[in-house]
């Protein structure tokens, strides 16, 4: 009977601790950055008006630009990509920590799909950057 409970207790301990691990083994398929990247500091906020240190979103009527490295790389991509993108950008091009400048493009198209466009791409990137735990700094057009 011992041998019994023993043999139960130890196969109801093995599916506990292997689900467990197994639980915390799976990798997030979400995009994130590195951890070394520093939470953005507030007091910095007139450093990232002042400068484009750190990566800048432009949305424009199809398409979003990521810029980094003081503007001297940009990529053009759609917002689903946005999370990706961020993630692949080098720590030494957040030195302000986890904060991005965000615009629209100040010349556009008129049209109601447009104009969607540009709002949806907004809430996109707002969401992506909420998720990823990134400071959005809201700028005003040239």
């Amino acid at each position: 009977m011992l041998k019994t409970i023993a043999a139960v207790l130890i196969s109801v301990l093995y599916t506990v601790l292997y689900n467990n691990l197994v639980i915390c083994a799976e990798p997030s398929d979400k995009p994130m950055l590195s951890a070394k990247i520093l939470t953005f500091n507030q007091k910095n906020l007139t450093k990232l008006n002042a400068s484009k240190s750190n990566p800048f979103i432009t949305i424009y009527d199809k398409h979003i630009v990521v810029s980094w490295n003081n503007s001297k790389t940009t990529k053009s991509i759609q917002p689903s990509e946005l999370a990706l993108t961020l993630s692949q950008i080098p720590e030494k091009h957040w030195p302000l920590g986890r904060a991005v400048g965000v615009m629209y493009c100040g010349i556009s198209s008129s049209g109601s799909e447009v104009k969607k466009y540009r709002q949806d791409a907004w809430k996109s990137v707002e969401t992506t950057l909420k998720e990823m735990k990134i400071y959005l700094n809201a700028c005003p057009c040239a």
